[in-house]
């Protein structure tokens, strides 16, 4: 199994990489958080939070994008292709604030799918950290 690791700052995408995964995408986050935890404002929370991500994608897909989304509740649609990734979140630096929680610093980790689904990712990784 690909992961894709996304490290975002306040808006700016700083690294995305892929790695291959052994052991498990489990293993893989606690490694990230871990270091993550050396880098860690105690002046804010630190955080690990595991959500899911809906992938949509047009029929037919293509070989290797159905051999990894065939274990994240894969589904069809009509002409849509829907599965379920899981998504890590890993943050050290974040604030309160009067909207919520703002997250400063995020390292997302999720299964690797496809370079377009990817980046999607990565614009979600944009978005969770952009300023408010």
């Amino acid at each position: 199994m690909e992961a894709v690791i996304i490290r975002s700052n306040r808006g700016e995408v700083k690294e995305v990489r892929r790695v291959s995964v052994e052991g498990g995408i489990i293993d893989l986050v606690k490694r990230l958080a871990m270091e993550a935890l050396e880098s860690w404002d105690a002046d804010s929370d630190f955080v690990v939070m595991r959500d899911t991500y809906t992938v949509v994608l047009e029929i037919p897909l293509a070989e290797e994008e159905f051999e990894r989304l065939k274990g994240f509740n894969l589904r069809r649609k009509g002409s849509l292709a829907v599965a379920d990734i899981p998504i890590f979140g890993i943050s050290g630096k974040n604030r309160c604030t009067e909207q919520g929680v703002e997250i400063l610093e995020l390292v997302l980790v999720a299964p690797s799918i496809s370079e377009r689904v990817d980046g999607e990712l990565v614009e979600y990784a944009r978005e969770m950290t952009k300023p408010s």
